[in-house]
């Protein structure tokens, strides 16, 4: 027999568990909304044809990002100042010269150092020939991809959707899983 107090305490369960799915069911669609946002704003970044967009090849001549269009790609951005450069251009060098026959590129986007900095720092260490070197003068691409801890990989498909955004140093492992997926998938 249920009594007006285990009809209120019910009644009151209900109404928290109600509240409970509202919130949490808004909170997944506005987070959810966020993240598509944020790789459409970000896919804008790749391919921009803003004016404050500027990017140079290694040999400090202009480049248009959109030469990319319906290329997988493995975008890192690094800086000379950054320890993790060192440790992860031999495995970017690794996966761009396992994937180059199945129109994966990696990019090695520099954010906003200057030509002789880079150059340097370049001359500190091995040469990497598989890794395509841009430098982004106005760090435009790091701000498009809300980026905030250095490093940052984002990877995307042929269509230019970002299918993974890696913040911290890139495992090979994780990235060949990737770089399969999206093959298997095209």
């Amino acid at each position: 027999m249920i009594t007006n107090m285990n009809r209120k305490n019910l009644l009151v369960l209900a109404v928290i568990i109600a509240v409970i799915v509202l919130v949490g069911g808004a909170t997944y669609y506005i987070r959810t909304t966020a993240i598509k946002e944020a790789q459409n704003e970000a896919n804008k970044t790749l391919f921009s044809d803003e004016d404050q967009a500027v990017f140079l090849d290694s040999q400090s001549n202009p480049i248009e990002l959109d030469t990319y269009e319906n290329t997988v790609l493995v975008v890192n951005v690094w800086a000379s100042w950054s320890p993790y450069t060192e440790i992860e251009f031999p495995i970017l060098n690794e996966i761009a010269t396992q994937y180059k026959d199945r129109g994966v590129k990696v990019l090695a986007m520099n954010r906003k150092e200057n030509q002789n900095q880079i150059e340097r720092y370049l001359a500190s260490i091995p040469k990497y020939d598989n890794i395509e070197q841009i430098i982004d003068v106005n760090d435009f691409f790091y701000a498009g991809v809300d980026g905030y801890a250095m490093p940052e990989t984002i990877i995307y498909d042929t269509d230019g959707k970002i299918i993974q955004h890696i913040r911290g140093v890139v495992v090979k492992s994780e990235l060949e899983t990737i770089l399969n997926t999206i093959l298997e998938q095209q």
